[in-house]
């Protein structure tokens, strides 16, 4: 008689066969799937939330230049890129993820991108941080969010073609 083939899905993975002890070895892959479905959830939850909704700077320069040097800027802070879309004319949305480092557990931002004239382009970043409950809470999570955002900004500035564009 042929082996049996050992298929491995959630549901065998919690209701399959076995022990308890067998069970509880079986734990940590099925923590790793839920850690890594949720992840894709939350840059879900990004992509969902208002166009108008998080931190807001102009810069003094044509969309195409702010695009490129976000496109540029977002990936030398340790983010991995997501494909980017036009959601509307002259309005592009930017999402990167991050698994994770020495500051905080992961993170997911997104930059929407936005025409406001000829010479002005609007960047509003909308980001979640992982653990915001560890140690400081809240407040914590808040300053991690802010100097994540400054972090953008400037290397968006910093990429712009010319003197410094921002205002």
């Amino acid at each position: 008689m042929a082996p049996r083939k050992s298929v491995v899905t959630v549901s065998t993975l919690v209701f399959g066969g076995g022990g308890f002890v067998r069970k509880l070895r079986r734990l940590p892959l099925l923590l790793l799937f839920f850690a890594l479905t949720s992840a894709c959830a939350s840059v879900g939850a990004l992509q969902s939330e208002p166009l108008d909704y998080g931190a807001e700077r102009i810069f003094n320069a044509p969309l195409a230049e702010v695009l490129a040097a976000a496109r540029l800027a977002i990936p030398k802070l340790g983010f991995a890129m997501k494909p980017e879309n036009e959601v509307e004319d002259g309005v592009w949305m930017l999402i990167g993820t991050y698994a994770g480092g020495p500051f905080f557990e992961g993170a997911n931002t997104r930059a929407v991108v936005r025409r406001k004239s000829e010479t002005d382009t609007s960047v509003r970043l909308f980001s979640q941080i992982g653990n915001p409950g560890g140690p400081g809470g809240a407040a914590e999570a808040s300053r991690r969010l802010e100097r994540l955002h400054t972090a953008i900004f400037e290397g968006i500035n910093a990429d712009l073609p010319g003197p410094p564009a921002s205002r």
